[in-house]
């Protein structure tokens, strides 16, 4: 996986970890930070593992673990960007 596909695969799974979890939290009214760390660690698993199916790239022990660490990326990016953004939307509007 070359840093491009893994920086555009972080941005779609952050967004779509993001629109999850907003979701979640008003239908559900659940804490924000446990449930995005939660969904975005999910979405970014399972979408790593379904661009290694689609690329047919072999399930190695070391693809296994960028899977993981993808996983951990996504949520660090959707937890804090969801928040940055939200606030200076907020900021321009008031």
């Amino acid at each position: 996986m070359t840093v491009e596909m893994f920086l555009a695969l972080l941005l779609g799974f952050s967004v779509l970890a993001s629109l999850v979890t907003e979701a979640i939290k008003k239908l559900f009214s659940a804490d924000g930070n446990i449930t995005a760390f939660i969904v975005s660690i999910i979405v970014g698993l399972a979408g790593t593992l379904i661009y290694y199916q689609l690329c047919s790239i072999d399930f190695t022990f070391n693809n296994v673990i960028y899977a993981i660490l993808m996983g951990l990326a996504s949520s660090l990016v959707s937890q804090l960007g969801y928040d940055k953004i939200k606030e200076a939307i907020q900021k321009f509007l008031i």
